[in-house]
């Protein structure tokens, strides 16, 4: 029910990743942990597979590398990484990874990166910005700022490439 009940750790879409909570539904257990620890599901409407999604951010806490979702820091068990999770209030699903003194970390960001791929699926956003926004100054700005993966204001030959696919995907 509402209250959830304590439960073993082995992974269900219906357990909480941040304490032993278990709720009768997936859209339940989601409101518990947004109340509790601010955890939410970045750019849901695009998340194509939200129970293959929680078992992959589960199973990097759980498992090793025992990894925050947050910053990609590793821990030696599944205790110590969600005790920095909630101390450092990274109960949230990260992008770029971070070193232990703040600099990007860009294997570790690839890694998180990597992890959401399989789960999403951006395309019908390139659509809705095209469909929308009638100014082309503003849609190309708009389409720059949602493939630079890296922020420098540009678009790389990878980068570029990503544009030009989902491009041609959104033709069809």
């Amino acid at each position: 029910g509402a209250q959830g009940r304590q439960v073993e750790a082995t992974f269900s879409p219906r357990h909480s990743l941040f304490d032993r909570r278990h709720f009768d539904d997936v859209e339940e257990c989601l409101a518990h942990m947004w109340r509790a620890y601010d955890f939410s599901i970045p750019d849901r409407e695009y998340c194509t597979d939200l129970p293959g999604l929680l078992r992959a951010v589960w199973e990097r806490i759980e498992g090793p590398p025992h990894a925050c979702l947050f910053c990609n820091r590793k821990f030696q068990d599944a205790g110590s990484c969600r005790r920095h999770m909630l101390d450092k209030r990274h109960a949230r699903i990260g992008t770029a990874a971070r070193t232990r003194t703040g600099n990007e970390d860009e294997a570790g960001t690839r890694e998180l990166q990597e992890l959401l791929e399989d789960f999403y699926d951006f395309h019908g956003s390139t659509r809705e910005v095209t469909e929308k926004i009638r100014d082309p100054a503003e849609k190309v700005a708009c389409l720059v700022r949602f493939f630079d993966a890296d922020g420098d204001g540009r678009l790389d030959r990878a980068e570029l490439s990503e544009l030009w696919a989902a491009a041609q995907a959104g033709g069809r």
